[in-house]
């Protein structure tokens, strides 16, 4: 079975069809596959999660043209600011989560306060899984987060990195210096997505490894979904 996830409600699924790379030529067959609805803008979801219910006239319409109509559903989970939808499971997916949910905060003091959540989950990662993967997802989240707000600066994501103790003494210090590590320090003020190149692409590989969509990845790294397929063809998640 196959969890489709996508991160904006229309079109319903991205040109990139999911059945078309799970499709078996030999028994001509597909595995089941349910559409999975990550929403995350500014505004509160409003949608209907059956396509029965999107067609237009669809209760007039003649019979003999219903049953060709396509009936399934699909799950919808609401992360925007005002999104009612509770934050759980993994410190990873926890992490996701409150990232895609404070980056649409336009109100500073709310999207710092996603973020510190998004911190606390970074320091359960790096206490179960060791500091470098820790650091690199927290890399991956400052490409997002330049990438999609400019009024965020530097300083603001400094003050809120964690304290308390040696090891997470050690994570706030390597923390914000992952970028000079990769070459592109200079580029987190205006943007770390305008640094080199390759930093980009090191960024598109790990996000589709993490099993993000090519749209999403397309909107954290700045790439157009042609390049990034271009790079990723060759790479197993």
């Amino acid at each position: 079975m196959i969890c489709y996830l996508q991160t904006e409600p229309y079109p319903l699924f991205s040109e990139h069809m999911i059945w078309d790379e799970h499709y078996d030529s030999n028994t001509k067959t597909i595995p089941p596959i349910i559409p999975i609805l990550i929403y995350h803008g500014e505004k509160e979801l409003k949608i209907k999660t059956r396509l029965w219910d999107m067609i237009e006239n669809v209760d007039t319409l003649p019979l003999s043209l219903k049953k060709m109509l396509p009936k399934f559903e699909f799950k919808a989970y609401d992360y925007s600011p005002k999104g009612k939808e509770p934050i759980k499971g993994t410190a990873l997916i926890q992490a996701i989560l409150w990232m895609l949910k404070a980056i649409r905060e336009k109100n500073k003091k709310g999207f710092k306060k996603g973020f510190n959540k998004f911190l606390e989950q970074i320091q359960i990662i790096a206490e179960e899984y060791g500091m470098e993967i820790a650091i690199e997802i927290y890399y991956i989240t400052l490409v997002y987060i330049f990438n999609t707000r400019e009024d965020i600066t530097e300083e603001e994501l400094k003050e809120a990195l964690p304290e308390g103790g040696e090891p997470m003494a050690t994570l706030a210090k390597q923390l914000f210096h992952k970028g000079e590590e990769k070459g592109i320090e200079k580029g987190i003020e205006k943007g770390i997505t305008k640094g080199r190149e390759e930093g980009k692409e090191e960024t598109a590989i790990n996000l589709y490894k993490m099993g993000l969509t090519i749209d999403q990845i397309a909107q954290g790294t700045g790439l157009d979904k042609e390049t990034l397929r271009e790079i990723l063809k060759v790479v197993e998640r």
